[in-house]
């Protein structure tokens, strides 16, 4: 069965910027020999060229969305648009209006169809992929000078706009949650142009054995590579694994969770119009099982995955341990024994925008508060409850839950209280008023459950229930004091994630204590450390796993999409009066 490729309003290819930049330079030389021009009046005219308009690429209006104008996502293969010969879409529904039941159109691939996946050029790439130290040098540069274009266009205003409103619909965060997506994606980009690509795979020499002899260091690509993605950032986390795996010389299949894949099918055709090749990267809109059917039979050297820990692990065992891992983030912090009256308003707004922005949605929100005695004293549960009952549908600080309904999180409270003495709703633990949110998805008042330490840790049952990750408004809070913190560290140890974590103190030696007996990959410190809000110039990543992966640096990119290879070169020149030693 084939696949149907469809024609698509392309960008003006690079050879026409080239033109216009000539034409201009000659309007420049025109005017300066006239006299009516500066240097800085002619550099800021060229800056104002540099500019795709996105009638070239864009084919997703986000204030238009609905029933009567859906969006519709289209898959790629082999840098061609394609939908599926069924011509079969899963419909979604406008996450903050029932009523609108069908504005998202994706296609659903078929088993059938896969063929078209397994023959494209993704599928067909040698291990040594498609440039590398000795091989197609010049795609370093050819990176280097499509991610300057991708930043470029992330700078323009309307561009923002137009991704941050795309992520809302798909995705509702408030404004400010979705702009930042963008805007960390941009700086992103900004760190990688020009030759930091190339300078991601600076290797190393050292000295051999004897004369003409030298090892040389190398990273080297995979080749085809699997990038999955969840749907909680539906630009940033795609975005930079996908830059990160072109960098270093793959090719790549992306799969990104349908809800919210029509995000990244825009910017791919940004990306094609910032002169990306088209062939480079194969996006498939399909179910979980096809998804797993292809990767049996595709078997990429090596596959990202970002997602819920049951998937990962299933994942790792499919593909032979191929694969590096961003899974579940039961994220804790701990507030330490120094707490301070000056200090309280903003630890508690740390917790709240920690526990609540994006309604809950992010691997590194906070699951988890471990109190000190002294915190709870000064109120912090209070001022916490306070900021919480500010949240709301109209500016989006609270939302859709995507991957719970609301009653599937109103039961966890209710075990929680049934089967966990002294446990009680500190706030929320009911179901937004008045919105007009699907069923399929959840929409309940952020929510806080106080849990007392010493039966949270009696039995495993006990354990295993509240640290049960929800991936919405919801988090556990547990007190302590100077006597059970290392009850507090018996738990964080039997935690099972270890994503982000904070440690919100300034008392060194307790600082240096927590430390010392955790592992988070990503750990603030500090009586402003935080849980989320990962920016683009620090790891962002689990640890305590060799599968770990990390996402955002300079070192994520080259542990996620390179290995390394030793190349030793010994070419002395012969010896005439040379003398076989004897065999050993």
């Amino acid at each position: 069965m084939s696949i149907i490729y469809h024609g698509i309003k392309r960008a003006p290819k690079m050879g026409y910027l080239a033109m216009q930049k000539k034409l201009l330079m000659q309007e420049m030389v025109r005017k300066s020999s006239s006299g009516t021009s500066s240097l800085r009046t002619e550099t800021n005219a060229f800056e104002e060229t540099f500019f795709i308009p996105r009638e070239n690429w864009a084919t997703v209006e986000p204030e238009t969305m609905s029933n009567a104008i859906p969006a519709i996502a289209s898959c790629i293969v082999d840098g061609q648009f394609a939908l599926s010969a069924k011509k079969e879409y899963k419909t979604f529904p406008d996450p903050m209006d029932k009523n609108q039941d069908s504005f998202l159109l994706v296609p659903e691939i078929t088993r059938e169809e896969l063929g078209h996946f397994l023959q494209s050029r993704v599928a067909k790439t040698p291990k040594s992929g498609a440039h590398n130290a000795f091989k197609h040098p010049e795609r370093y540069l050819k990176y280097g000078d499509v991610t300057m274009k991708l930043a470029e266009a992330l700078r323009d205003a309307s561009n923002v706009t137009y991704f941050a409103k795309l992520i809302q619909r798909v995705a509702p965060k408030s404004y400010a949650q979705a702009e930042a997506e963008v805007v960390v994606t941009r700086k992103f980009l900004e760190n990688f142009t020009g030759d930091n690509v190339r300078f991601l795979s600076r290797g190393f020499s050292v000295p051999g054995d004897h004369t003409g002899q030298t090892s040389f260091g190398y990273r080297w690509p995979y080749g085809k590579v699997c990038i999955i993605t969840p749907f909680n950032f539906p630009l940033e986390i795609p975005v930079l694994q996908l830059l990160g795996a072109l960098y270093m010389g793959n090719r790549v299949l992306l799969h990104v969770d349908s809800r919210v894949s029509i995000v990244m099918e825009q910017f791919l055709r940004l990306m094609h119009a910032c002169g990306m090749p088209t062939e480079d990267v194969d996006l498939i809109h399909c179910d979980g099982q096809i998804m797993g059917e292809l990767l049996e039979q595709l078997q990429p050297r090596m596959t990202l995955f970002t997602g819920s820990q049951g998937v990962a692990e299933r994942l790792a065992l499919q593909l032979k341990g191929r694969v590096k891992l961003e899974d579940a983030g039961f994220d804790w912090k701990i507030l330490g024994p120094d707490a301070k009256e000056e200090e309280l308003q903003f630890t508690a707004y740390q917790c709240d925008q920690d526990a609540y922005a994006c309604s809950g949605q992010k691997c590194s929100a906070q699951s988890i508060l471990f109190a000190h005695a002294n915190w709870m004293r000064l109120g912090v549960c209070d001022a916490m409850a306070s900021l919480a009952k500010k949240r709301n549908l109209t500016d989006l600080t609270v939302g859709p839950v995507l991957t719970k309904t609301t009653e599937q999180m109103l039961t966890h409270v209710r075990q929680i209280l049934s089967q966990i003495e002294g446990s009680k709703v500190l706030f929320g633990g009911k179901e937004l008023q008045n919105h007009n949110i699907p069923e399929r998805y959840g929409a309940i008042e952020p929510t806080a459950v106080f849990v007392p330490l010493k039966e949270m840790m009696k039995t495993r049952d006990n354990f295993e229930l509240v640290t049960t990750e929800i991936f919405g408004p919801f988090q556990i809070v547990v007190e302590y004091d100077d006597s059970t913190l290392p009850d507090v560290l018996k738990a964080m140890e039997k935690m099972e994630n270890h994503l982000t974590a904070a440690i919100v103190s300034n008392d060194v030696d307790f600082r240096r204590k927590v430390l010392s007996e955790t592992v988070n990959g990503t750990t603030y410190v500090g009586n402003r450390a935080r849980t989320t809000g990962a920016p683009q110039n620090h790891w962002f990543g689990p640890a305590g796993d060799p599968r770990a992966g990390g996402i955002g640096t300079k070192e994520a990119i080259q542990l996620v999409w390179s290995s390394h290879r030793e190349v030793i070169v010994d070419d002395n020149e012969s010896k005439k009066n040379w003398t076989q030693p004897a065999q050993s």
